[in-house]
């Protein structure tokens, strides 16, 4: 805020991307003259003044779902072509997964807990789940 008024104090203006609107106002100065300056007016985010957005950072496309049920051995993923992400979940009961080329054991690997949902952006190929007990369900969809 310091910074905020320090700008308007020297009489610059910062641009606001949603602003419509603009008022002229008196900032004094220690002289006991003042400043005439310009200081946007910001408007509220609405349907009818949406947040200014771009979609490629968050752009995905999506390539398909896999539901694996039998985790009792390690076992990989079925990764469809061109998938850099996955958004995976994991149901009924945890598992432990591996993603260096070795399988992982119900006790050695990086734990998941039932009702976890993660997203995953290593080597899908490479990634393997194991149960640590119980009968899991994982779910996955993939993306570009």
């Amino acid at each position: 805020m310091r910074f905020l008024t320090f700008m308007v104090s020297l009489g610059i203006v910062l641009a606001a991307p949603v602003s419509v609107a603009s008022a002229q106002q008196k900032v004094p100065m220690s002289t006991g003259l003042y400043w005439l300056t310009t200081v946007p007016s910001w408007v509220p985010v609405s349907a009818a003044n949406p947040l200014p957005m771009t979609s490629a950072p968050y752009s995905f496309s999506a390539l398909g779902y896999q539901q694996i049920t039998t985790l009792a051995t390690a076992t990989g993923l079925t990764v469809p072509t061109g998938s850099t992400i996955a958004q995976i979940c994991i149901e009924t009961a945890a598992v432990r997964y591996r993603d260096d080329g070795t399988a992982p054991t119900a006790s050695i690997g990086q734990p998941v807990a039932a009702g976890l949902c993660f997203s995953y952006s290593g080597p899908l190929a490479a990634i393997q789940f194991i149960t640590q007990g119980g009968s899991p369900v994982l779910d996955a969809s993939y993306y570009k």
